[in-house]
């Protein structure tokens, strides 16, 4: 686990704690826009942690809520942090056509911080588990890519692949698969199909990793979906694959919904190595 918040994960921290001192004294957003001289919609967008904040900024919000000097000297270091350039950044091509869309920098980074990851996917293997002959599958069936574009993917999936089970704190991480996902190992070639396997008999030998295969009806048939435990008090996330990027869930009661269904699907899963 890093020691700092990655960046977009730091202005999601700061958002949360601006939003709680705001809350406290019983405020709108409209109103500490007034008072320090801002629209109403930035201070909605920094509490969201959707944009980066200025020094002027943040310092006329520790001025109003007179906060300590420790608290603002926090908040400093977050926005800090927050308004650097995210290692996802580097995965963009000219001409505006994005490998990663900006939605997923908050799934990458939290994917790399996450202390207990839980993915569920009905018809893929994870991105985390797949091997590059897979992801070079997958890319034949979707939609027409360039090549340079699809080259970038396979090295950002490689990163993340390499980044998070190198952690020195190995987080929790639990996957649930569809049957539907290895029974579409089929349409690979048999060398392909032996090395995804493999790979995935290699992820469940590690001691932090559990994956299980779906044989049975489920509370989750409707889509697969990733929760991600954060650390530092940050609340947890739910992220929802799209074709135009992420969604994200957040709330203590629908985050719950998820975890909720996410423990009922494994009650019905069968550990992999079981099921293959």
């Amino acid at each position: 686990m890093s020691a700092l918040p990655r960046p977009s994960l730091a202005r999601r921290a700061l958002g949360a704690k601006l939003r709680k001192l705001r809350i406290d004294r019983g405020e709108t957003c409209a109103q500490v826009a007034e008072a320090i001289g801002y629209k109403y919609k930035a201070i909605e967008r920094i509490e969201k942690g959707q944009q980066g904040t200025k020094f002027l900024q943040l310092d006329g919000l520790c001025a109003h809520f007179a906060v300590t000097d420790e608290v603002r000297a926090q908040l400093h270091s977050l926005r800090i942090r927050g308004n650097e350039r995210g290692w996802w950044e580097g995965y963009l091509i000219s001409g505006g056509q994005e490998v990663s869309v900006p939605s997923l920098q908050v799934f990458l980074e939290a994917e790399q911080d996450t202390v207990h990851l839980r993915s569920l996917e009905i018809e893929l293997i994870p991105g985390l588990l797949q091997t590059p002959a897979y992801v070079r599958a997958l890319q034949e069936a979707e939609l027409p890519a360039p090549e340079e574009v699809r080259k970038l993917v396979r090295d950002l999936r490689r990163l993340r692949r390499e980044t998070y089970f190198a952690r020195s704190e190995a987080p929790k991480t639990e996957f649930i698969l569809g049957s539907k996902a290895i029974e579409l190992l089929d349409d690979l070639d048999p060398p392909e199909r032996d090395e995804q396997i493999a790979s995935l008999k290699s992820a469940q030998a590690r001691p932090n990793v559990d994956i299980y295969v779906i044989s049975r009806k489920h509370a989750a048939m409707a889509g697969g979906f990733c929760l991600f435990t954060l650390p530092d008090g940050l609340p947890p996330i739910v992220s929802i694959d799209a074709l135009d990027g992420c969604r994200y869930v957040e709330g203590a009661e629908a985050v719950y919904r998820y975890e909720w269904a996410f423990e009922n699907v494994k009650d019905r899963a069968v550990p992999l190595l079981e099921y293959l």
